[in-house]
């Protein structure tokens, strides 16, 4: 640990020292950041990607930024899709503590990707926390959280429960936000992609490519292989390949019920793909219907139909939807992007104190909380006992941890996150890509063609 301290000093200066001063009535500045994203998994989502890049844009402003990632395997915590470097890469055995490893008192912030590590830094680490959400399925109340089977229900619980702790909040999106802020209550519509692309597979011959972050579940395939769709699959593509992959098409079908961002839509408009997509609510943070994308219903599988043939047929529509598409994409830059983050974390390492001060007053609630996320990490079954006890207070036991959570004292940081690799079902499944492009002039039974990229969760 004497190393990675060495080099978090070297970076910014010996000594935590104020970082912001008030000049003026407003908030300055005083020195660069010491920022650690402790990222969840390594898998290719949009919440990662952002993740990422966040790193990139901190490191490239001149802050330190340290990277974490929990796991007995992998050789660094910034995944292998990525060329991203952090200042620091720090990857925390699942039997460690992150204090035990890394200096984590020269923290101004610690920004958190999933929601189960978040009980075990606020005990641990003494920096502001800020748990950013990107749209998880718990978010929105998916049903998949009422079953017992893969600790859902367990893990639905603690999110709810996290939610209540002295953590600091944020969002991808204003309509995360929202729902953070009202109620919690994502299912990916691939059915309606399906239902929307063979409507449209019946007047226009179409090839749909499908970009997946993981196979098809053998439940997907009989739909997939009768649709009477000529459907190309790309699962896990390399991240350089993306911008071909847009660019290659005529149209963006993107179907999900409901999404905190909704990355793809935007990464399409940024390569100016005309986009068809349905009205959920981090989509229409920036889309706008007949403005710069076509929407309709989430459940409106021939509403979708009947914008993605007119997308396809007619041309001055595609080109005017890509240019405003593209407009609508420059306003996101990575310095604006970068000046708005900046701006959240100068504004939580100012107020240090008064969140660590929350923080104590309800560590009893923390502590709780750790226990409950030890039990939804758990690869065992919970026993409705062991759910009790935790509810109640009383440790709940894992085989591999046997962490007694009642005596843990302040700063005793718990390994809740028994190895984030263990835990697939947390993560979004495959993600179709469905766009358009026009086949080249040519006999095609008089039928005008097109090719069709679809981004949605299989």
């Amino acid at each position: 640990m004497g190393n990675l301290k060495a080099q978090l000093g070297a970076g910014v200066g010996a000594g935590m020292g104020g970082v912001v001063a008030v000049l003026n009535g407003q908030l300055e500045p005083t020195r660069p950041l010491r920022v650690a994203y402790v990222l969840p998994h390594h898998k290719i989502t949009g919440g990662m990607k952002m993740l990422v890049e966040h790193l990139r844009l901190l490191k490239l402003r001149g802050h330190t930024t340290v990277a974490v990632h929990r796991s007995d395997t992998a050789r660094r915590a910034v995944p292998p899709w990525t060329e991203v470097e952090a200042s620091l890469d720090v990857v925390c055995k699942l039997s460690e503590r992150l204090e035990d490893i890394f200096p984590v008192a020269e923290l101004d912030v610690v920004v958190v990707g999933i929601f189960h590590q978040v009980p075990e830094l606020l005990v641990g680490v003494p920096a502001p926390v800020l748990y950013w959400e990107q749209g998880h399925e718990w978010l929105f109340g998916d049903p998949v959280r009422f079953q017992a089977v893969h600790n859902y229900l367990a893990q639905d619980q603690l999110f709810h429960r996290c939610m209540h702790l002295p953590v600091a909040l944020a969002a991808v999106s204003d309509a995360a936000a929202a729902v953070l802020g009202s109620e919690f209550g994502r299912a990916p519509g691939f059915d309606v992609a399906l239902a929307a692309l063979a409507a449209v597979g019946r007047v226009l011959r179409l090839e749909v490519t499908w970009v997946c972050q993981v196979p098809p579940t053998p439940a997907l395939l009989p739909g997939l292989a009768t649709c009477g769709l000529r459907i190309h699959l790309h699962v896990s593509p390399p991240q350089d390949a993306l911008p071909e992959l847009y660019r290659g098409h005529s149209a963006l079908l993107f179907t999900s019920r409901y999404e905190a961002w909704g990355m793809p839509v935007l990464e399409a408009m940024a390569s100016g793909l005309p986009a068809v997509a349905s009205a959920c609510l981090g989509v229409q943070a920036f889309a706008r219907h007949d403005v710069n994308a076509l929407l309709a219903d989430p459940q409106d599988a021939p509403g979708l139909a009947r914008l993605l043939l007119a997308v396809l047929v007619d041309r001055q529509l595609a080109a005017r939807l890509a240019a405003a598409a593209r407009k609508t994409a420059l306003r996101f830059s990575p310095d604006v992007i970068a000046d708005r983050l900046e701006a959240v974390l100068y504004g939580l390492a100012a107020r240090s104190a008064e969140l660590v001060g929350l923080r104590h007053a309800a560590m009893h609630s923390v502590h709780l909380a750790c226990a409950a996320a030890t039990l939804a990490c758990s690869k065992q079954q919970p026993q409705p006992q062991a759910a009790q006890q935790a509810d109640a207070g009383q440790p709940a036991h894992e085989s591999a941890a046997q962490h007694d959570t009642s005596q843990a004292r302040t700063g005793d940081s718990l390994p809740t996150q028994r190895g984030a690799e263990l835990f697939p079902m947390l993560h979004p499944g495959p993600t179709p890509i469905a766009s358009a492009r026009g086949h080249p002039s040519g006999d095609h039974g008089g039928r005008l063609g097109g090719r069709c990229l679809v981004v949605m969760n299989l």
